[in-house]
């Protein structure tokens, strides 16, 4: 189960492209109508550009070429947040020759940066060994560093670290804080999660009331562990 969230999450974070710890960037983009970066003076160097690109990836007929011209000025320009674009460009040949050290290196320097979208990556591609050395030490120093930025994705996965004892000590009640960051935020994954620890009396006193209420969010979501969970509790 865990293994298969972080290909899931991978998956996602390859063919996406809107991992950009800013929700609202592709509400900002539909404000750029002049392709004019620098005639918004309101936002950051570069910012402008890294909206452009998103826009150009998410609009019905996207244009990856000119979207990946724009991620790199951003980067030229030195929007942090662009880096982590850019290197999923090159990791994935879109818009772009496939070049993974280059990419790799990109979302490298946009963790080292403070990018929380790069640290997720940067730690979950290293947790999972892919395309890099696999450490999970490093992973999880990665992903905490994201979660600490608040950042829902690497906060469970920090979670997860911690309630299978993958690159940091074992710790259900670690577990249950990260989960409930994640859970709080949305997350359905963790919210399943959590209803497990509730349910189980793990890292938390047990509550099936409560172990229940978290099933339904995630269930609310689609998740079909957590409507499966969520019917057995009732013959309980």
């Amino acid at each position: 189960m865990k293994n298969q969230f972080f290909c899931s999450a991978l998956v996602l974070l390859l063919i996406g492209f809107q991992s950009i710890e800013a929700e609202d960037l592709p509400e900002k983009a539909e404000e750029i109508t002049d392709v004019q970066p620098d005639a918004q003076p309101d936002l950051q160097p570069g910012e402008a550009e890294c909206l452009m690109g998103l826009k150009c990836f998410t609009d019905p007929l996207p244009n990856v070429s000119l979207g990946f011209q724009y991620f790199q000025t951003a980067v030229e320009k030195g929007f942090v947040k662009a880096y982590a674009m850019l290197g999923k460009c090159y990791l994935t040949g879109t818009g772009v020759a496939r070049n993974i050290r280059q990419g790799i290196e990109l979302i490298r320097t946009g963790a080292e940066l403070g990018d929380s979208d790069a640290q997720f990556t940067l730690g979950l591609y290293t947790n999972l060994g892919w395309m890099v050395v696999q450490d999970h030490t490093e992973g999880y120093m990665w992903l905490k560093k994201a979660a600490e930025g608040g950042h829902k994705d690497a906060q469970c996965n920090v979670a997860m670290c911690y309630e299978f004892g993958e690159g940091v000590g074992q710790d259900e009640k670690q577990a249950f804080f990260w989960y409930k960051k994640a859970a709080d935020q949305g997350h359905s994954y963790a919210q399943y999660r959590l209803g497990l620890l509730y349910q189980n009396g793990r890292g938390v006193k047990k509550d099936t009331n409560k172990a229940a209420l978290w099933y339904k969010l995630a269930a609310e979501q689609g998740s079909v562990d957590a409507q499966k969970r969520l019917e057995e509790l009732w013959w309980y």
